[in-house]
């Protein structure tokens, strides 16, 4: 955001054109952002920035010149960034850079490093203590700043917050990308998908309820598009094994084991069966209940079954 009113934002990836064929279908050196991605196949894709710092910082040998790359590349972000904001010719530019809130002062010297080039006057601070100021909240508050790299906690007390006021984790967008794709390929290792996709996947129907819809996406398997649910992969709290047990007169259990399991089905199967909805059994023939002991079937539809089919007499 500049003085001058302009927002903008722009996904932080770069990409170069990866032959003169390419530079001929783009049309340009450098794209940004969202068409970087969408175009990745033709170019040489940095993504410069990694929990918050130049990737690659201070590496050695290989890592030294992709830090080379990355330390171009986000030069090259941030000149787009400014472009975007339409300066005045002739203007002086100032520039707040923020970083993670537990950031060295290495880190902080390389992101200085990426700035050098394009603003006048640089002012590097920690990511949460950005937010607060620019809310106006300078007291009493403890900020959240989740991002793709880091999640930032900063406690506000109306000063600059020292280091003891601010803890950075590595627990963030990536990190969450990351597990979801190792869970899908756990549980369908036919499934061929890259991580943007996961990462478009989880942008689209993530958010921290501890309910909700069922979630079907489409992946290809072999070349041919097939569904796939990924609700317990998004809530995973919802997979594993659970026992329930039951009586026939009265009382109820339900816990987590580790035990061989009697059936294997999603959520929503076992739902339908406890609102009355669905029989087990229907469920099991339509393939969308796998009974893993003989007669678990039957011995679990009768448990689940009532003399009475559910309705809802009143109108929502």
């Amino acid at each position: 955001m500049s003085v001058n009113g302009a927002r903008k934002t722009v996904e932080s990836y770069v990409g170069y054109p990866k032959d003169p064929v390419s530079r001929k279908m783009l049309k340009a050196d450098k794209i940004y952002g969202k068409a970087a991605l969408d175009n990745r196949l033709a170019l040489n894709l940095y993504r410069p920035l990694e929990h918050g710092v130049i990737k690659f910082h201070g590496g050695t040998g290989d890592k030294a010149e992709q830090e080379q790359k990355n330390l171009k590349a986000a030069q090259d972000l941030l000149q787009h960034l400014v472009d975007l904001a339409h300066p005045g010719r002739g203007d002086v530019l100032y520039g707040v850079v923020g970083v993670p809130s537990r950031a060295s002062n290495t880190n902080k010297t390389a992101m200085l490093e990426a700035a050098r080039n394009v603003l006048d006057s640089v002012m590097v601070v920690s990511e949460p203590f950005t937010v607060a100021y620019g809310m106006e909240r300078m007291s009493d508050i403890l900020v959240v700043d989740i991002g793709a790299g880091t999640t930032d906690l900063c406690r506000m007390h109306g000063t600059m917050p020292e280091e003891s006021d601010q803890i950075t984790n590595t627990f963030a967008g990536d990190f969450v990308d990351n597990k979801l794709v190792e869970l899908i390929k756990k549980k369908h290792p036919e499934a061929q998908f890259s991580i943007q996709m996961i990462k478009t996947f989880k942008e689209r129907f993530g958010n921290i309820s501890d309910t909700m819809p069922a979630v079907t996406i489409e992946l290809p398997v072999n070349g041919k598009p097939t569904s796939f649910d990924i609700t317990d992969e998004l809530l995973t709290h919802n997979a594993g094994r659970w026992r329930l047990r039951a009586s026939a007169f009265g009382g109820a259990s339900c816990e987590r084991t580790t035990d061989e399991a009697d059936l294997a089905c999603d959520v929503k199967e076992l739902g339908a069966a406890y609102l009355g909805d669905q029989v087990l059994g229907g469920l099991a023939a339509a393939g969308r209940i796998r009974e893993l002991r003989p007669g678990a079937v039957a011995r679990v539809s009768a448990a689940f079954g009532w003399h009475r089919a559910p309705s809802a007499i009143e109108v929502f």
